[in-house]
């Protein structure tokens, strides 16, 4: 039985030691912002929502100009591959017209 209240006791304190930790990291957050001493806790939650709103914006601007960067490097890329496609075309349509232009040229001098 002592065994049993040992480890809920054990428990407790554990539980206990992580509610002052979630204390002070609270508290260290809050110190961030500067507010004077006896600022209520809605003045302090809707403080800390407003930093969480800028921070969501920000990371948010951040997404959104890198997904920007990267939507005009696939634009570049296929204006690149367009720009290959067709040069490769032309070049074909220029050797196709060289070998007839040669193979009328040979057929019109044996003939």
């Amino acid at each position: 039985k002592d065994g049993v209240h040992l480890e809920t006791t054990k428990k407790k304190i554990a539980s206990i030691d992580q509610a002052i930790a979630d204390t002070q990291f609270t508290l260290r957050a809050l110190e961030e912002f500067d507010l004077p001493e006896g600022t209520s806790i809605t003045d302090k939650m809707r403080c800390l929502q407003e930093e969480i709103t800028r921070t969501n914006k920000r990371t948010l601007q951040a997404a959104l100009a890198s997904a920007l960067e990267n939507c005009t490097m696939f634009h570049t890329i296929e204006s690149a591959a367009a720009s290959c496609v067709t040069s490769a075309a032309e070049i074909q349509r220029k050797q196709e017209e060289d070998v007839r232009t040669h193979l009328r040229h040979l057929f019109n001098r044996f003939h």
